[in-house]
């Protein structure tokens, strides 16, 4: 990973990010392979990107750098190295500043250093485990290294025209419930008669998988009982974003059903 600092008509002045921030040049003719009349138009100052090494002049430690051979495999591998070095170099920063035995700075990589050459948040587990227990280490091992959960979530309308009605949605809804309890499955009303699927794992494709066969099993339920069920929204993960305003929807929802009960209740009353 570099940064430029300057460029002129032949190329570029770059900070190797990695290395110190030593100074290398990358010359115009190795930025692209398309013809450009400016090297500043394609790499301005203070842009961060991947490049290559082509050669060390030791004596005047003289780094010349290329751009124009790079595939995006290699500047994804590269990017992902960099940015999970830096995600543990804060980690160990903050560790260096509130652990209470002494750990400095210098120790702490004198440490990642000896579990790896090039320590990346991969190794952080190792890191951590040869570090006093303290609550700061455990606050970062259980941030860090807990296992990533999912939202899954469908969308699906059920019906049941027979004689079951009602009840024969509401039986077949709680079958489904007390058969996946396990992956803590949700059930909600989003408005008649569409209910909203939702589970939680750590596995996003399983989780997708079991809600396929959630909807499965509802439809088979509800057949029984003269029902149907149609999906809406095929199982998928949802973002925080999507969460935030599922939930928003949810409440809004909740909050009319209050106001039509209560439109109803003052009905009854004026009746009376």
């Amino acid at each position: 990973m570099v940064k430029c600092i300057s460029s002129n008509d032949i190329g570029v002045y770059c900070q190797l990010l990695e290395y110190n921030s030593i100074e290398g040049f990358l010359a115009a003719s190795e930025a692209t392979k398309q013809r450009i009349r400016k090297i500043s138009q394609i790499i301005p100052v203070d842009r961060v990107f991947v490049a290559s090494v082509l050669s060390v002049d030791e004596k005047t430690r003289y780094i010349d750098l290329s751009k124009k051979h790079i595939n995006r495999e290699e500047i994804d591998e590269a990017e992902s190295r960099y940015n999970k070095a830096k995600k543990l170099h804060s980690i160990i920063t903050h560790l260096s500043s509130v652990l209470e035995s002494g750990w400095s700075l210098s120790r702490l990589y004198e440490l990642a250093w000896s579990i790896h050459p090039t320590p990346t948040m991969t190794h952080l587990k190792d890191i951590l485990d040869q570090l006093p227990q303290e609550s700061q280490v455990n606050k970062i091992r259980m941030h860090y290294l807990s296992p990533k959960r999912y939202e899954i979530q469908a969308e699906v309308e059920v019906m049941c025209f027979s004689h079951h009605g009602i009840e024969g949605i509401r039986e077949s809804l709680l079958s489904a419930k007390e058969r996946y309890r396990a992956y803590q499955l949700s059930i909600r009303l989003l408005s008649s008669p569409r209910y909203l699927l939702q589970l939680e794992t750590t596995e996003e494709e399983k989780g997708i998988s079991i809600l396929d066969e959630v909807i499965v099993y509802i439809g088979v339920e509800l057949r029984k009982r003269g029902g149907e069920i149609r999906v809406e929204k095929e199982p998928a993960r949802i973002s925080s974003e999507h969460k935030a305003e599922m939930e928003f929807r949810l409440k809004r929802l909740e909050a009319m059903s209050q106001e039509r009960s209560g439109d109803e209740d003052s009905d009854s009353d004026s009746d009376s």
